[in-house]
Parts: C-alpha cells; sequence; structure tokens
C-alpha cells in the first residue's frame, strides 16, 4: 500500500495520541541523554501499518500478521483495524487472546 507520509501525521491515525517529534533540543545534553530523557517520557514511535499503509502508535499495531495479498507467508506489523480483517476475531473458552502482543517492533 502507499504510505502515508512521516511528515503529514502528526497523531497516530487509530487512536489520535500525537507523535513527538524527534529532533535534538538544544540545552538538553548530548544525543544519548535526549534519547534516555524521551524514552522515560510518554513519547510515542511512529510505525506503519503495512497492511493499510496508515501510520499510528505501537499500541495500535502491537501484532503482526501474514498479509496473503502480498505472496508471503512472514508475518508483518500490522494495524488493530487491519488485524480484525486478516485474522479475524479469535476466541478461547477463558477470553485470553492467545496471540502474543510481545512481539519485536519495526
Amino acid at each position: 500500500p502507499a504510505w502515508v507520509p512521516d511528515r503529514l501525521v502528526a497523531a497516530c491515525q487509530l487512536c489520535k495520541l500525537p507523535f513527538i517529534l524527534a529532533q535534538p533540543q538544544r540545552n538538553m545534553g548530548n544525543i544519548s541523554q535526549q534519547f534516555m530523557a524521551r524514552s522515560q517520557s510518554n513519547n510515542v514511535r511512529k510505525h506503519h501499518c503495512r497492511h493499510c499503509g496508515r501510520c499510528v502508535c505501537a499500541s495500535c499495531s502491537p501484532r503482526r500478521a501474514p498479509i496473503a495479498k502480498f505472496g508471503s507467508a512472514a508475518e508483518e506489523r500490522v494495524c488493530l483495524q487491519c488485524e480484525k480483517l486478516l485474522v479475524g476475531p479469535v476466541a478461547t473458552g477463558d477470553g485470553a487472546d492467545p496471540r502474543s502482543s510481545s512481539s519485536s517492533s519495526r
């Protein structure tokens, strides 16, 4: 899909949580100190759904799924809306989702 360009998106296209600009700020020390300060705050990174191209936060794209239209069985990052389309609802007797939400990000 055509990805939504990063420069056009200021917030997650699903939950509307604002993204933080990843530009160095003056008087905050070196780059590693800035990174540590950001990682301890409420910063939100941009991710692209590999199925629809939306720019979303990690909370709105916590899982991966194979995308058949690309002819690959590899699991790719997908947003919550596309996950429902690709995988469908998963029902277990205990109400738990058997898919892991701790998959690594790209």
